[in-house]
């Protein structure tokens, strides 16, 4: 009897420890915590200066662009009388030429924020050219250069006339006493490099 008494709380245990280990098991699942990405600040667009507030001057004639004896000389803010007939512009620059003292031409730039303005102006200032204007190639977006020899009162006179687009400006350039139109288009080829650097986007 003793021993049957054994035997039944043996078994008893037994089941209890089978159904304590049978039970199911819980693994805590990890939890993962998301980095917050970092934000691209934006980029702001440079603003374009307004064409009113570009320093021609600053521009117009540097170090070595005029042939010898050759200067600039006084600035002004409207252009010749020759112009008269020209779109107002947003932005107008004259500068006389001089060689020994004398005023031997000068150059002009107009600048404009309406393509139809850019094309009048040009248009206009072209009609003043003679016949004889040859079109330019590597000046401008267009160009033309218009030089002269004829003989007044016994005396010759040399000039040449220059005129391009580039970008937002119409460029004329106009030098007398000149021996030949290379100067003029050396001059021309360094200020168009110029005005495409700070008027150009």
């Amino acid at each position: 009897m003793k021993k049957r008494f054994i035997f039944i709380l043996l078994l008893s245990l037994t089941i209890t420890a089978c159904s304590s280990n049978s039970g199911p098991t819980f693994t805590e699942t990890p939890t993962y915590t998301l980095e917050p990405t970092s934000t691209l600040e934006p980029t702001s667009t440079p603003t374009q200066i307004p064409l009113s507030d570009i320093q021609l001057e600053e521009i117009a004639i540097n170090n070595g662009d005029l042939p010898a004896g050759y200067s600039g000389a006084q600035i002004r803010d409207m252009a010749p009388a020759m112009f008269d007939n020209v779109p107002q512009a947003d932005k107008t620059f004259y500068q006389q030429l001089a060689k020994d003292g004398d005023t031997k031409g000068g150059v002009t730039i107009f600048l404009y924020e309406s393509q139809e303005k850019i094309e009048s102006a040009f248009s206009i200032i072209y009609d003043g050219l003679t016949d004889d204007a040859v079109e330019l190639d590597e000046i401008g977006d267009r160009g033309y250069i218009d030089y002269v020899t004829m003989t007044v009162l016994g005396s010759k006179e040399q000039f040449g006339d220059l005129l391009f687009i580039r970008c937002n400006a119409v460029v004329h350039i106009r030098m007398n006493d000149l021996s030949s139109e290379d100067s003029l288009l050396a001059y021309a080829k360094r200020l168009d490099k110029r005005i495409s650097e700070i008027i150009c986007p």
